[in-house]
């Protein structure tokens, strides 16, 4: 597949005038800003032969890191605030748009 082929990630089940062809794995990363987990969605969808990622959510998550010691010798923490996202990799293909039944009885009429 080539990188130019790669249509996005999004938020919803799929992408309006697209249709699902194919099923991909789950894939899953930790990035604070969407814009940083889109790039490596990207690449893990390519490399899995994918043109697409759907259904991107995030679970925010926190820990609590030591960050130093105090003049006492006690230690203290900070928590790092973080993301975990996940995202279903899938194959789309443009849609095959059908005549509405109104313009398919003008054409008719014509």
């Amino acid at each position: 597949m080539l990188r130019n082929d790669f249509l996005g990630v999004v938020r919803s089940e799929g992408i309006r005038g697209y249709s699902v062809t194919e099923v991909g794995p789950w894939i899953k990363a930790e990035a604070q800003e969407r814009g940083e987990v889109e790039e490596i969605f990207r690449e893990m969808a390519i490399d899995s032969g994918h043109n697409a990622v759907v259904k991107l959510s995030f679970t925010p998550t926190s820990e609590r890191v030591l960050d130093g010691y105090g003049h006492k010798g006690n230690p203290y923490y900070k928590k790092e605030h973080n993301r975990t996202w996940e995202g279903q990799c899938v194959s789309l293909e443009k849609a095959h748009r059908h005549e509405s039944s109104e313009s398919a009885h003008l054409a008719k009429v014509k």
